[in-house]
């Protein structure tokens, strides 16, 4: 673990059971709380729940895990020699089609299963720093936000010609103004800013008067 003050590495920790804090600054428990209080002001929505990830932080986080799935996937493709069967047969097979989606789910599951499960994150979501939750605000369960939430996309998305439309529409619905897609409306999901892995700086939170949305 990291002290949430300095962030120097330690093996001991000398906070107060839920706060990380080296010997040296073992005695900013109780400032450090207040901290992060104050802090927590800066992610929740004037009725103090927390405030819903920005646009532009859930377009970073889709950008991010398209880049991941595209660089362990193209050298699958490449080694079944996806486009050149295209080429040749003029159509996709259906076979070929079959592979790569197993593949791309299997390594969707390796790469972002624990973060979904324990935090309800995928890798581009940890980096950013927003979850899903459900719209009560909790963690929502691994499997139901797996069915309901990324599988009814991934099927839409492979019907022949309109499926790209289709999941378009389904993004194209963050503009609404509870910024929830298709996919968060049929999982009764949302996704909100987080706190995660900031460290604090004890004196600053003295200049935070009131939360922003």
């Amino acid at each position: 673990m990291n002290c949430e003050v300095c962030g120097l590495k330690i093996r001991i920790n000398w906070g107060s059971g839920h706060v990380a804090l080296c010997e040296e600054h073992s005695d900013c428990a109780d400032e450090l709380e207040q901290a992060k209080l104050a802090y927590a002001a800066h992610f929740a929505e004037d009725d103090g729940t927390p405030a819903l990830a920005s646009r532009w932080t859930r377009l970073c986080a889709a950008f991010i895990d398209g880049i991941i799935i595209m660089a362990v996937t193209l050298p699958f493709m490449f080694y079944l020699d996806f486009w050149g069967v295209i080429a040749e047969q003029q159509v996709v097979p259906v076979e070929l089609s079959i592979k790569v989606a197993l593949f791309s789910w299997a390594m969707f599951f390796l790469i972002h299963g624990y973060l979904l499960k324990k935090k309800g994150q995928t890798v581009g979501k940890n980096i950013m720093d927003i979850a899903i939750v459900t719209t009560d605000g909790h963690k929502p369960e691994f499997f139901s936000l797996i069915i309901r939430r990324y599988f009814p996309v991934a099927l839409v998305s492979y019907i022949p010609f309109i499926g790209q439309y289709l999941s378009l529409i389904d993004n194209l619905f963050i503009f609404r103004k509870d910024k929830r897609c298709v996919h968060d409306l049929i999982a009764g999901t949302k996704v909100i800013e987080v706190l995660n892995n900031k460290k604090i700086s004890i004196a600053e939170p003295q200049e935070i008067t009131g939360a922003v949305s």
